[in-house]
């Protein structure tokens, strides 16, 4: 035990396994859960699969050692899954928590090897890489008394598919953090002008890996269409990832060109959002996206494809418009509705959306239920059916 959290059960150890530290939706939230229950007395550390990039400033100031465990490639699982193995004996943490696929299942079986009883590995999105990774995910379901997901939606999906036993599957919903106050004008006026935008001018943010599951395309066009319609629009796009000099082509040869804005990787990502108007996202999977969490958070009004937990999310349109995936028509039409809301309206909108987040979402909120998991995991709940899934 590593100590006692104040006016609660006695603290765990507790070792988190990422497949890597990168700035992605999974990894966002592991450092969150992390850094909170090492706050609150618990003996956290870390372990990357993976080089880690980023967080390297958030886990130290924390406290939290990160061990690189030196996966390269094929030629490198071996020697990484052997340092797992012998990190998970050396320190006999009290719970391991995994995060990604690959993190999930090694987790499992090495965990299990190194005589960690209670595992809880994380899905995060409905969809992870087609039928044999849910297959093996399935099969090495009985290895881990609980598995944890984001969304009650994408947890009946996983169910329903097999992917995970009923009995075994618990809600975890994302965790984010509720801005105080405004953002400083001057600071405002600063990242509105890198965004192509003025006061006048409505701004449209998009956050998300340059990757083909966050449908670029569909955006492009949806935003193309809405701009010739209507002169205020712009859009501003942050991330990085396969598809950056594809989505950076689309962006320079888009009908409406002059009005978008590819930021690339940025560390300001909150910042932007409180300078934006209004956010975007046009994927065809997720499982319940931290970038929509956040811009509701900062009392944004919403445009989504219907896709993972988004409808969930939403809490049945008070928050924002969903559209079906893979509809440039559509998505440009919920933009249009946004647009023609006067002022007023869409601050109810967005404020609605942050008073959700926050008795839902909030950080202590959710550290709550990742310690009432773990202690869970730790007496063995989850293999007879009980507990809350």
């Amino acid at each position: 035990m590593a100590g006692v959290e104040s006016g609660r059960s006695p603290a765990l150890s507790l070792t988190v396994l990422i497949t890597s530290l990168d700035l992605g939706g999974a990894e966002v939230q592991a450092v969150r859960m992390a850094a909170g229950l090492a706050g609150r007395g618990w003996n956290v550390r870390m372990l990357s699969l993976l080089p880690p990039r980023a967080f390297a400033g958030d886990l130290a100031e924390a406290g939290i050692p990160v061990v690189d465990l030196g996966l390269r490639g094929m030629s490198t699982l071996l020697p990484a899954t052997a340092r797992l193995h012998r990190e998970l004996r050396r320190h006999r943490p009290d719970v391991l928590v995994a995060f990604n696929y690959h993190a999930n299942v090694l987790g499992k079986i090495v965990g299990r090897l190194a005589g960690v009883r209670a595992i809880v590995p994380s899905i995060g999105t409905e969809f992870f890489g087609g039928r044999l990774r849910e297959r093996i995910e399935a099969l090495t379901a009985p290895l881990a008394p609980i598995t944890t997901t984001n969304s009650e939606l994408v947890g009946e999906s996983l169910v329903r598919r097999g992917v995970v036993p009923r009995e075994r599957l618990r809600i975890v919903l994302n965790a984010t953090i509720i801005p105080d106050g405004s953002l400083d004008p001057a600071r405002r006026s600063v990242l509105r002008d890198e965004m192509g935008g003025g006061e006048r001018d409505l701004i449209w943010l998009a956050v998300g890996r340059f990757e083909p599951q966050k449908d670029y395309p569909n955006l492009f066009a949806a935003f193309s269409e809405i701009a010739a319609r209507r002169p205020e629009a712009r859009l501003a796009l942050v991330g990085y990832g396969s598809l950056d000099a594809a989505v950076r082509e689309m962006a320079k040869t888009s009908p409406a060109a002059e009005r978008i804005r590819v930021l690339g990787k940025r560390n300001d990502v909150m910042d932007l959002l409180q300078a934006s108007d209004a956010y975007v996202l046009s994927s065809v999977i997720e499982g319940m996206p931290n970038t929509v969490i956040e811009a509701m958070a900062t009392a944004l009004p919403i445009v989504a494809t219907n896709v993972g937990g988004m409808a969930e999310l939403l809490g049945g349109g008070e928050c924002g418009f969903m559209v079906r995936p893979s509809d440039p028509g559509a998505l440009a039409g919920a933009m249009a509705e946004v647009m023609a809301l006067d002022p007023a309206s869409r601050r109810a909108m967005g404020e609605r959306a942050r008073v959700r987040m926050r008795y839902r979402h909030g950080v202590e909120v959710v550290l709550d239920r990742w310690a009432e998991l773990c202690r869970e995991a730790a007496a063995g709940g989850g293999r007879r059916g009980d507990g809350d899934g």
